[in-house]
């Protein structure tokens, strides 16, 4: 079921904890309304004075320790209370919430993005790609660009729309992971591993045309979806064609969790291409391996998401691999 809760359903939930009422208006999201059905049903509507207020059932409780309702509110209160973000005009969802955190996490970067937008080389669309997996997420004027903003540090986007290129380097690596969003670049997992991590955002593909050279092995990972695939493609037809390289692009099979396409639609527009064999996608340039979780994918109109997996498993493995391939 879809719990990508806004701020207000999850203020709403602490407050039937704590206070055994509220008059919030969240029946809409649907997680919330199946918190009203049988047979399990945790909240009612019940008679205060002149009108009609949610009250929780004695199921509440339990349904609220086993979703971590707690502990959310007061991450997320704590996060916008301190970035002066805790408007009451701001309904934030928790995937933009998530976002901004990531964004405010990125110390080795954030420096490198506010420089970037002051110089006219970062755009709004361009910071929308990298936190937020779509280049018109982020609309102009919203309460959302204002809290980018806000985090980044600057006042305003510049006009045009430009987008940068930003890696973590490290002095000797053992290879290189391209990652389609920002996520794993606020991690230290890859440094400490000597893994350089590079990052351009969704779709933004023109900054692999003017590399000239890679020193060490470079491998891709992504979201396994149709958009996350396509842009895997156009990136590995041009690094294919970079003569001083150490390898071609390989792509990482993921170990995160599958989820339903449908389930994540609030922030997820990535839709497999049915009506297509192979979704579109080019079978020649995937292992039989990846094709067959691919047609899995398709079949079940599920999606891994980049950032659920597991970076460090996937450090070792590739050092393994590497280590097996320099022993052959």
């Amino acid at each position: 079921m879809n719990k990508q809760l806004t701020w207000r359903d999850i203020k709403a939930l602490y407050q039937l904890n704590h206070e055994r009422q509220t008059s919030a208006q969240i029946r809409e999201h649907p997680y919330i309304n199946h918190l009203f059905s049988y047979p399990n049903k945790c909240l009612e509507y019940v008679q205060k004075g002149v009108k009609k207020v949610i009250a929780p059932t004695n199921k509440f409780a339990t349904e609220y320790a086993k979703q971590g309702i707690e502990q959310l509110y007061l991450n997320y209160e704590k996060f916008l209370s301190e970035n002066d973000l805790l408007k009451i005009q701001s309904n934030y969802s928790e995937f933009e919430i998530r976002a901004l955190m990531t964004m405010k996490n990125s110390d080795s970067i954030l420096n490198d993005l506010k420089t970037k937008i002051e110089k006219g080389e970062e755009s709004r669309k361009g910071i929308s790609n990298l936190f937020f997996k779509s280049a018109k997420y982020i609309k102009k004027d919203s309460s959302l660009e204002r809290a980018v903003l806000k985090i980044i540090g600057v006042n305003e986007f510049p006009q045009n729309e430009n987008q940068g290129f930003y890696y973590v380097p490290c002095l000797n690596p053992k290879f290189i992971i391209i990652c389609e969003n920002m996520y794993f670049l606020t991690l230290t997992i890859a440094r400490q591993n000597n893994v350089e991590l590079w990052c351009a955002g969704g779709n933004n593909i023109k900054p692999f045309e003017n590399i000239s050279k890679i020193n060490s092995p470079i491998y891709y990972l992504c979201d396994w979806d149709y958009d996350g695939l396509k842009i895997y493609e156009s990136i590995a037809n041009i690094i294919k064609k970079v003569s001083d390289k150490k390898s071609s692009l390989k792509l990482i099979n993921p170990n995160g969790k599958r989820e339903s396409i449908t389930g994540t639609s609030d922030y997820h527009k990535s839709l497999w291409q049915c009506h297509l064999p192979f979704s579109g996608l080019n079978p020649n340039i995937y292992s039989d391996i990846q094709k067959e979780l691919i047609l899995i994918l398709i079949e079940s109109n599920d999606w891994i998401e980049e950032e659920s997996n597991d970076l460090k498993n996937i450090i070792d493995n590739l050092n393994t691999l590497i280590e097996v391939v320099s022993n052959d």
